[in-house]
């Protein structure tokens, strides 16, 4: 609630400043959006190491994604290639077969990706966060469901 009743207090002092703003000030861009990193200041929040590499990853928008699976599916593909190069099979029939096992190699490669992501966002949260969004999720199936 602290850090709640500072963000509104940050948009109250940000509507009232002479300071040219983007767009009108919100709780929301400070709870999470362009002035969290002020709000973080003001809170002298210091971010866990997991949420620094997790913020250091988003900075590469789509080679965060594409470069790890591009470097899976080389690592899949270099192993298969191996398999057969010592199953005796020849360079054309190798070649041809590892063509058409990159998509599946890429697409577990991914999948790979999705779950290394997905640990480290659980990772990331605190568990009371991660104990209240249960709650929150088994209280809304609760009203969905009398509301049916």
């Amino acid at each position: 609630m602290e850090i709640a009743q500072l963000a509104l207090d940050m948009t109250d002092a940000a509507k009232a400043s002479d300071e040219p703003q983007p767009h009108e000030p919100n709780v929301g861009g400070f709870l999470s959006g362009a002035q969290r990193p002020k709000l973080e200041a003001r809170a002298n929040y210091r971010p866990t190491i997991i949420q620094l590499f997790v913020r250091a990853v988003r900075r590469f928008n789509w080679l965060a994604i594409a470069v790890p699976v591009m470097l899976l599916t080389i690592i899949a593909m270099a192993i298969v290639g191996k398999f057969m190069a010592n199953a005796g099979m020849g360079a054309f029939e190798i070649a041809l077969l590892l063509i058409m096992f990159s998509v599946p190699a890429s697409e577990g490669g991914d999948r790979s990706l999705q779950h290394l992501a997905i640990l480290l966002r659980d990772a990331g949260a605190p568990r009371r966060l991660r104990v209240q969004g249960k709650a929150f999720r088994k209280m809304r199936a609760r009203c969905s469901s009398c509301h049916a």
